[in-house]
């Protein structure tokens, strides 16, 4: 399975808590054993500004 913005989904606060949810689905046996994979989004470097890649578009974008 896999998981973009993989922290929100694996940080044990917030509303979702997938690892949790999966080791209880596995434990059950309610899903077969399986492979998460979790993937934060990564950053670039606008003008010296940390971007998140989500919005590279804007380098792009006319002024």
């Amino acid at each position: 399975m896999f998981f973009n913005d993989g922290w929100w989904y694996l940080d044990p606060e917030a509303a979702v808590r997938a690892a949790i949810a999966l080791d209880n689905l596995a434990a059950d046996g309610s899903v077969p054993p399986m492979i998460s994979v979790f993937v934060d989004p990564g950053t670039i470097d606008v003008d010296g500004a940390v971007t998140p890649l989500a919005y590279r578009w804007l380098r792009a974008a006319p002024t």
